[in-house]
């Protein structure tokens, strides 16, 4: 029962902070268009994690992806050595009361645009580990119909 009760603190936690740090930065964020990678079928530009505190055990990365191609792409995984996992999570709001849903996938319908950004869809990270946080590291982000994509992400100081 008592570690029950711990894993619903820990998910109630882990979702105000998230939203606590997204009005945090909201203002912070830098929202010009930098291409990160492109291979004329998809793009990832303006890749974002906002400044945590020293504490934290969970981050949030947003991020642009467009999708160029006639087909669509099913986005399946993500992966970092920046956490122990790293997840797709949805933050609804409902009667006042904000909540995240894990997705397993993405889908990106073809000639459109997905965006993880602050209050919607974003990469939750858990277990962070605080010493790669503190400089450039990678993300992998895979896909059931297209090859890996390797993305730096610099953690907004």
């Amino acid at each position: 029962m008592k570690i029950r009760i711990f894993k619903v603190l820990s998910t109630v936690i882990a979702i105000m902070l998230v939203n606590m740090l997204s009005l945090v930065n909201a203002d912070s964020v830098d929202t010009k268009t930098e291409v990160l990678q492109s291979d004329g079928k998809l793009t990832i530009e303006r890749v974002i994690m906002p400044k945590l505190p020293a504490v934290s055990r969970t981050a949030a990365i947003y991020l642009t992806i467009i999708n160029h191609s006639t087909n669509d792409v099913t986005l399946t995984d993500v992966k970092t050595t920046a956490a122990h996992h790293a997840m797709f999570h949805q933050t609804t709001e409902k009667n006042g009361v904000s909540s995240m849903q894990h997705h397993d996938q993405i889908t990106i319908p073809a000639g459109t645009t997905f965006e993880f950004r602050q209050g919607s869809y974003h990469i939750m990270l858990m277990g962070l580990d605080h010493e790669v946080i503190q400089s450039t590291f990678e993300l992998k982000l895979s896909f059931a119909n297209h090859e890996d994509i390797l993305v730096n992400v610099t953690p907004e100081s």
